[in-house]
């Protein structure tokens, strides 16, 4: 129980992570992403700001997945959700497939 315990405690730790790393690594090349993709300020302020907003719709439902299916397993399967939406946005070629990949990343 208590290795369990522990073993959730870094997950998260490391979810959290992750998380941040996805989501600040925009505001550095945000220029170049900007002029790539021909993005309006709508644009941008829906790129920044639906990470946020998805976390805080995504509360509830995740913590509902956490009691089905244990903490280690919910957070695992965050992770791998936010690495395979972080690697579509990176090979996304307009605007919508940037902003369905970062709703995707947020789940």
């Amino acid at each position: 129980m208590r290795r369990d315990f522990a073993l959730a405690l870094v997950l998260l730790w490391l979810s959290g992570a992750a998380l941040r790393a996805t989501i600040l690594a925009v505001a550095p090349v945000l220029p170049r992403i900007t002029a790539e993709f021909d993005l309006n300020a709508t644009n941008i302020g829906l790129l920044s700001g639906l990470p946020p907003l998805l976390f805080a719709l995504a509360a509830v439902p995740s913590a509902v997945l956490i009691a089905r299916f244990g903490a280690v397993s919910t957070l695992v399967a965050g992770l791998l959700l936010n690495a395979f939406g972080a690697a579509a946005r990176g090979v996304a070629g307009s605007a919508l497939g940037l902003d369905t990949a970062t709703a995707l990343m947020c789940l």
